[in-house]
């Protein structure tokens, strides 16, 4: 279908007012354009008397801005329900943004109105039921339930919650900030400063309660960190940044296993590459196993 940029819109559960685009992004597409001309193998729906695409908003505003809104592309309109666009929407955020938390609540956010909506009082939307409609990792939905729990229940402002793009080092700042009193503005000053110091995870508790001894002992003193401790906090921040990578291995598991299940009505031969598959993803799936029980202990 023929279509002038101008007329066409973003998907509807794409926010952008809630993240901007990547202007970097952007401006190394409108290079691509001006060199090699606009690939416009971009799909979209008609509805509700608009034209909206699935996926490719970078593209289409890159397009815009070298082409002009008058220009027309070729758009690949298909019949897609609200669940499809959504589940669109958030495999994109994940490729363009995967360790932003900011963006992965927001997925995990509007997955949940959905499901909400269409459970009706049948059913409670839990983080298993978005994990599986987005086809995520359970701990990554669930993770992200606890900060929005955290921001409707005033324990930290989702403008601070934003400062944060790794999901750990929020964990770790919201528990520990709930174990003291105070202010917004303190939180704010602590979220700020563990953001442009990029204090690990394990640095963060510390930090926090020497906040909270220094606001309810303001004349005290702290003591200098030994050489041991030192030790420590060095080992831990390698730990963490292990499990961090094994975590998103959980993650990629999941993808593969989408993969898998794609063979399920293959022909004789992709049967074999299918069995080949699976194995290797057992296989996979066990050493990964073996590597998060190792670092539970």
């Amino acid at each position: 279908m023929k279509v002038q940029l101008k007329n066409v819109k973003a998907n509807p559960f794409r926010k952008i007012d809630h993240y901007p685009l990547n202007n970097e992004k952007i401006e190394a597409l409108k290079k691509s354009i001006n060199q090699t001309g606009f690939w416009d193998n971009l799909v979209g729906r008609e509805q509700d008397g608009e034209i909206q695409i699935a996926y490719g908003h970078h593209r289409l505003n890159a397009a815009k801005q070298v082409l002009g809104g008058d220009y027309e592309m070729d758009l690949n309109i298909r019949e897609l329900d609200n669940a499809t666009m959504i589940q669109i929407m958030a495999n994109e955020n994940m490729s363009e943004w995967s360790s932003d938390i900011k963006i992965v609540d927001e997925s995990v956010r509007v997955a949940r109105e959905y499901l909400e909506k269409l459970f009706g009082d049948n059913k409670v939307c839990k983080a298993e039921d978005v994990a599986k409609f987005l086809g995520w990792a359970v701990s990554r939905v669930t993770s992200s339930f606890q900060r929005q729990s955290a921001v409707e229940n005033g324990h930290i402002s989702k403008e601070n919650l934003d400062k944060f793009k790794n999901s750990h080092k929020a964990a770790y700042f919201i528990s520990e900030i709930k174990k003291h009193e105070f202010t917004d503005d303190e939180v704010s000053k602590m979220a700020t400063e563990i953001k442009d110091e990029d204090k690990s995870r394990h640095d963060i508790k510390d930090f926090v309660k020497s906040k909270a001894s220094e606001k309810r002992f303001p004349n005290k003193g702290t003591k200098k960190e030994t050489e041991e401790n030192k030790r420590v906090l060095k080992f831990h921040n390698f730990y963490g940044d292990i499990k961090n990578e094994a975590m998103e291995l959980g993650d990629k598991v999941v993808q593969l296993e989408k993969f898998a299940s794609e063979f399920k009505d293959a022909d004789e031969t992709n049967i074999r590459q299918r069995a080949r598959v699976v194995s290797a993803l057992e296989t996979l799936k066990k050493e990964i196993e073996s590597l998060l029980t190792t670092l539970r202990k």
